[in-house]
């Protein structure tokens, strides 16, 4: 079974497939597509994952993290295109298809855009001139503890008694039992 972390990649990478100017050019890692492809272009990566302070309070514990999901789509300047308006309506597009899935088809409890940087690649790293604008979600979801290999404690039987003013105690065992109740 993969990390919860992985699925959420995933759907937000199923979600942008095919919906925006990318069309199928939508990777599921920090790589910079402008080097090696045809542009525009979407990676989808995650960096950093906050756990929230109030999971330690739960039992069995449930863990709420906040993963940091980074959209970064790079486009080409062309005249009929500048790379400022190219940036803003790829954006406009990632943030269409986010908002119409803020639940990435299950894989979250709630995901919303947090920030947006925007960046001209200097022309000595790519030609023709390139832009990139990266969306910043933070999307919520909830991990259980994991499987144990331990078996599930189904009951014991402690025995204490006073003989003479003496407490003795027999030593608590776990097992199956004949449980007899006094009717």
């Amino acid at each position: 079974m993969p990390h919860p972390r992985t699925l959420v990649r995933e759907a937000v990478v199923a979600a942008l497939t095919g919906a925006t100017a990318a069309g199928a050019r939508v990777t599921d890692t920090k790589v910079e597509p402008h080097k090696r492809g045809e542009l525009p272009a979407i990676s989808v990566y995650t960096m950093r994952e906050p756990v929230r302070p109030d999971s330690e309070l739960t039992a069995p514990r449930e863990i709420t993290r906040d993963v940091k999901v980074e959209i970064t789509a790079w486009v080409a300047n062309s005249a009929a295109l500048p790379v400022a308006r190219g940036m803003d309506d790829i954006a406009l597009e990632i943030e269409t298809v986010m908002q119409a899935n803020q639940y990435l088809s299950g894989a979250a409890g709630d995901s919303v855009l947090e920030d947006t940087e925007m960046q001209i690649l200097e022309e000595d790293r790519a030609d023709p001139l390139v832009g990139c604008i990266t969306l910043t979600y933070s999307v919520e979801y909830r991990t259980q503890p994991f499987d144990t290999v331990l078996d599930d404690f189904l009951r014991a039987k402690a025995t204490h008694s006073v003989v003479g003013g003496v407490a003795t105690t027999v030593p608590a065992v776990d097992g199956p039992f004949n449980v007899q109740v006094a009717p």
